[in-house]
């Protein structure tokens, strides 16, 4: 998941986003993250993934518990947003398998 790049000055041209790290939560099989894991997965550091987790925890997206002296599990309270592309699939998709009330009742033997 460590999509990172550098321009020219060797700069980091990808930040670490709200949307990167709820994905991470989102594929992660686990039931919390920690702060070093995900700096793993980004190829930051723990300290840039805790700031951004503890504003992302201020604006409702994350919860966390220490978990020990030294150790805080991280989880998400929302799912990640879907892209453009994805969201109109599925829409188009909710729209072919709408069925009408009329519909189901007939399915079920229901419309006598």
């Amino acid at each position: 998941m460590n999509n990172r790049t550098r321009d020219d000055s060797g700069r980091f041209t990808e930040e670490l986003t709200e949307q990167g790290i709820l994905k991470a939560f989102d594929a992660s099989d686990d039931a919390f993250l920690t702060a070093p894991e995900i700096a793993e997965l980004f190829g930051v550091t723990r300290q840039a993934v805790t700031n951004r987790l503890k504003q992302m925890e201020a604006d409702g997206l994350v919860e966390s518990k220490q978990a020990g002296a030294n150790a805080v599990g991280w989880w998400a309270t929302v799912a990640p947003r879907l892209s453009a592309e994805a969201e109109r699939q599925a829409k188009e998709a909710e729209r072919e398998n709408a069925v009408s009330q009329e519909e189901m009742k007939r399915r079920l033997g229901m419309d006598g």
